[in-house]
């Protein structure tokens, strides 16, 4: 089950990605993908920051390496959806 979430967000997130970057996509289909995926990255950053700060508590090494780990999955994000 595990295997198949994975290859079916994998191409869901990929394939967004590209449709985002055509030209030849219309924009009434790019720009609800791109929000979705937009979205679901965001959501996916946020609980690694959630997380992190609620395990600042317990072990504060291990809440700002999570922490610093959302702040870089952001930065490549926004790095990966800027146009060149």
């Amino acid at each position: 089950m595990d295997t198949v979430l994975e290859l079916l967000l994998d191409l869901f997130l990929e394939g967004g990605m590209e449709v985002s970057k055509s030209k030849q996509v219309p924009k009434y289909i790019r720009y609800p993908v791109m929000a979705l995926v937009i979205a679901i990255l965001a959501a996916c950053i946020g609980l690694i920051l959630v997380i992190g700060i609620a395990m600042l508590r317990d072990s504060v090494l291990a809440g700002l390496l999570l922490i610093a780990l959302a702040g870089l999955a952001a930065f490549f994000g926004i790095r990966r959806f800027r146009r060149p």
